[in-house]
Order: C-alpha cells, then sequence, then structure tokens
C-alpha cells in the first residue's frame, strides 16, 4: 500500500512538473552568421536566467552577447542539412571569432552542429542563416527573488529578480514601491535585474512592469515580499502575434559575399585545396590595376585552383560570376566548375593579356548547395595563371541587406497583461506622474496614462502556468488509483 501510494505521488509529481513546449514564432528577418561546434559546454554559463526546459543552449561572441542583453534569446539557424532552435546561455570571448564585432558568431554543442552540418567535413559554417524566434513555452514566465546577501529576504534597499521560462528575450524592467511617484529601472547583469535604492526604500505593496524585446508589457503586483530562493510562476507570458511576412518567409544558409578574391580572400574563403602546382601565392603584385594583389598559380598539366567554404555555400540567388584572368600561353584552354568535376570551359580561350569573363552560374552545373569553386587546367601541360576580382553577381530577388550584428525583433503590436504574487484582489495601482513615458534616459520613470489604462484593462489568465491542468492531473490520478487498487 506504502509503495503504491509513493509511486502514485512521483508520478503525479512529474506530469504536474512537465513543461509543453509550442512553435516558436518568427520575430525577425533573415541576418548571415557563422556556427561553430563544441563538444563541451559551460556547465555553470555567463547567463543566470537560463533554465532552458530542454532547449538546446548557445554562447555568442562578446559583441554580439551585448553584455548578456541576448540571454536566453532563442534563434532559429540555418545550415546546409537544416535548421535546429538555440537558447543563448554564455559568452565566448577567447580567440579571433569571439573577439570580431563583424557578425555574429554561435557555438554549439555537436550533436545541435550534426542537425545542421556535417561535422565530419569542416569545423565551422560560415553561410549560417539565423533568425530571432519565440522559445517555444506555453506556460508563465517564472521569477527567482532575492534580496542583499547579508539579508536575502529583506528588500528595503535592494531587490534582484532573474526571469526564465520567457518566450523572447526582456528589454526593460521597471519597479514602483508603495507611495513612490515613479518608476525606477533595474539593470540587467546577465539576466539577472537588480535593483538599488535610488531615492526611495522600497516597501510593499510593489508592482514589476516588464517590456519584452518585441514591445509587449506586463506587470507584476507584489502585494507582499516575495518568497525568494525558488521560482515563482508570475501568471504572464509574452506570446508574440506571427507576422505574416515572416511566417510565410522560410530563411535559407546566408547569401555570400560579393567577392571570393579581391586583394585577398574575403571571409570564410581559402585556396589551401589547390592542386597540381609548382609554386602558388594569393599576393601576387602583378595585377590588372597596377595596384593592390592577385593570385598567381604555376599549375602543372590538369593543375587547379580550388576555392573552398567551410559549412557549404548555397547558390540559390548567384546569377553570374566574373572575375579577371590572364594566362602564359595563348590561347589557354580552362575550364571553371562546382564540385569534382569539370562542366565549363571558358570561351573564349583565356589570352596572355588581362582578360574580363563572365559566366552564367547555372551553367556550372550547380546543387543548391556547393562547397567549392574550381579553376581547372584543361591541358596537360604545364601553365601559368593570373586571377583577380573574382566576384558574384545577385539575382533580382536576392536578399541584398542581411544583417550581421542588427539583428533585431519586429515590433509586435505590444499588448500588456499583469500577474499578482497572491491570490487576493490587487491593490489600486500608484498614481503616476505627468511624465509623458517610459523611454526616458533617467534611471526614474513615469508611465504615461495609454499604458496604465493597458495595465487595468488587460489580465493573464490565472490557468495559464507551466503546470498541467488540475482536472488533466487529477484524471490521471483517478485512473492511476483505479488501477492501483
Amino acid at each position: 500500500m506504502r509503495i503504491s501510494l509513493f509511486i502514485l505521488s512521483f508520478l503525479l509529481l512529474s506530469l504536474n512538473s512537465l513543461v509543453i513546449m509550442a512553435d516558436n514564432t518568427k520575430l525577425s528577418v533573415c541576418g548571415a552568421a557563422r556556427a561553430v561546434p563544441t563538444s563541451t559546454q559551460n556547465t555553470k554559463p555567463t547567463c543566470v536566467n537560463v533554465n532552458s526546459q530542454g532547449i538546446p543552449t548557445a554562447s555568442l561572441n562578446s559583441a554580439a552577447f551585448n553584455n548578456g542583453a541576448r540571454c536566453g534569446q532563442c534563434y532559429e539557424l540555418t545550415g546546409p542539412l537544416g535548421k535546429t532552435v538555440v537558447m543563448v546561455a554564455d559568452v565566448c570571448d577567447a580567440g579571433s571569432a569571439c573577439q570580431q564585432s563583424d557578425l555574429f558568431n554561435f557555438i554549439i554543442a555537436n550533436e545541435e552542429f550534426d542537425k545542421i552540418g556535417n561535422r565530419s567535413d569542416y569545423g565551422n559554417i560560415f553561410s549560417l542563416g539565423y533568425q530571432i524566434v519565440s522559445c517555444g513555452y506555453t506556460g508563465n514566465v517564472q521569477g527567482l527573488f532575492t534580496g542583499p546577501s547579508s539579508s536575502p529576504n529583506t528588500f528595503t534597499y535592494f531587490l534582484s529578480v532573474v526571469f526564465s521560462n520567457n518566450n523572447v528575450a526582456i528589454k526593460k524592467v521597471l519597479i514602483k514601491g508603495l507611495s513612490w511617484p515613479l518608476y525606477e529601472s533595474l539593470t540587467n547583469q546577465n539576466g539577472n535585474w537588480k535593483w538599488n535604492k535610488n531615492v526611495y526604500e522600497l516597501q510593499f505593496p510593489a508592482t514589476l512592469y516588464v517590456t519584452s524585446n518585441t514591445g509587449e508589457t506586463a506587470t507584476y503586483q507584489m502585494n507582499s515580499k516575495p518568497l525568494t530562493s525558488q521560482q515563482i510562476d508570475l501568471d504572464f507570458q509574452f506570446n508574440p502575434k506571427p507576422i505574416s511576412s515572416l511566417e510565410n518567409s522560410d530563411c535559407s544558409m546566408a547569401l555570400l559575399p560579393q567577392y571570393i578574391y579581391q586583394d585577398g580572400l574575403t571571409y570564410g574563403w581559402v585556396d589551401s585545396q589547390s592542386f597540381n602546382y609548382q609554386n602558388f601565392t594569393d599576393l601576387s603584385r602583378d595585377t590588372k590595376s597596377g595596384s593592390g594583389t592577385c593570385i598567381y598559380a604555376e599549375l602543372d598539366g590538369h593543375g587547379g585552383i580550388k576555392f573552398t567554404r567551410e559549412g557549404d555555400f548555397q547558390t540559390t540567388y548567384l546569377e553570374k560570376l566574373s572575375f579577371d584572368i590572364k594566362t602564359s600561353v595563348d590561347s589557354s584552354s580552362f575550364a571553371v566548375y562546382f564540385g569534382d568535376v569539370a562542366t565549363k570551359n571558358i570561351d573564349p580561350l583565356v589570352a596572355l593579356n588581362w582578360t574580363t569573363i563572365q559566366l552564367n552560374v547555372k551553367d556550372l552545373t550547380n546543387n543548391t548547395v556547393e562547397g567549392a569553386l574550381t579553376f581547372f587546367n584543361n591541358q596537360a601541360g604545364p601553365i601559368i595563371v593570373w586571377l583577380d576580382n573574382i566576384k558574384w553577381t545577385y539575382t533580382d530577388d536576392a536578399p541584398l541587406n542581411e544583417p550581421t550584428m542588427n539583428l533585431t525583433e519586429v515590433n509586435n503590436k505590444p499588448s500588456t497583461t499583469s500577474g499578482s504574487a497572491t491570490t487576493s484582489s490587487n491593490p489600486s495601482s500608484s498614481s503616476s506622474s505627468s511624465s509623458t513615458g517610459v523611454g526616458s534616459d533617467s534611471s526614474i520613470f513615469g508611465l504615461s496614462s495609454e499604458n496604465q489604462e493597458n495595465q487595468s484593462g488587460h489580465h493573464a489568465s490565472s490557468n495559464t502556468n507551466i503546470l498541467l491542468p488540475t482536472t488533466f492531473v487529477f484524471f490521471i490520478s483517478i485512473t492511476i488509483l483505479s488501477l492501483l487498487f
């Protein structure tokens, strides 16, 4: 009997803590980034607010991490083999990829990399597509409150709150204590939002005013001191509405940079797999313009200059390939191709003098995703070749303005919801000052009359939490009891 009751209790607790995940709503346009796999992830990540509940986590380079502003934010990553969704949990600051500020650099677990790329063939995806998405929680935002370390249950001069299970990242948090005329701002430190006494001591009831990156707002009324050292269901969730212009689009891999080579190889391209040559340099000064650098190669018969890009690249938006070329022998026969089989001979034959050649990409027998582009000596004898200004011309529908560092959520027609710390009725809101809005540079804020009206006019359902509905748990309980007894 006791064993049966123990089993029943365990099952009920397991069911009652089950988190239900929803779809990931697209929140931004598509961007261009890079991904790297790792076999080890930090067991104590920088972001203190990450409770991923099964969502794989990722580290970002320092500039993208932005001092913790992106802690808990979810992204859909697109590689040559598919897609995966990850949540930002940590920062990387070692090595050039982590220290650069030109694009997002995601470090993800090996098993997540394998969903989007082929780790056995390459260790980077340089043409990664990425997009901000909601994290897919159907339950409520959770809060963990603490006071100062010397007295964690006292909030008079200090309060910190760590939010988790939020569908989108949180942009701003304000607090208003009893009899305060204005709201004061909390400071975000890697997902830990902290308030220090500025003018007024904090007394209860008090109100938190939380704004998501999509512009949605929510209030949480604390009728008394919040419980500490345990997660509290805040009775609200950010649920951004799908935007048709985003939902109807499917992010592909990032668009290639226009140039493969112009006074040097562009980011992500290498020529180390060139073959059958005697001498090779990509820093020759014998250029068409007389300045800068070009590629110089002494190729053997059937030798080639091969450009590869780790993580492959998508050819969908590539229309033409152009380049400047000359050779040591007049009327030389060269071929250009993707993959491993020579398919397109350069016509006319390459001459002694610099010539600009333009080819249709579709004539190179391309697949949707490719990994290399080769310039091949079709002749049995050796030849010297110079190459410069190798570039793509895009199709008219190509996404030419893919952001790298400035990917932001689309404002999502924000609504305001509210939750309460107790089951009793909420006290009246403190009156706001004559301030005209929330978006001031000051650390103290007044809320506009429109925001105050929204607070009182919209309420989150108290049933919307991360626990399974009570009726469902009750039904399961009766079923198990009938089986046991």
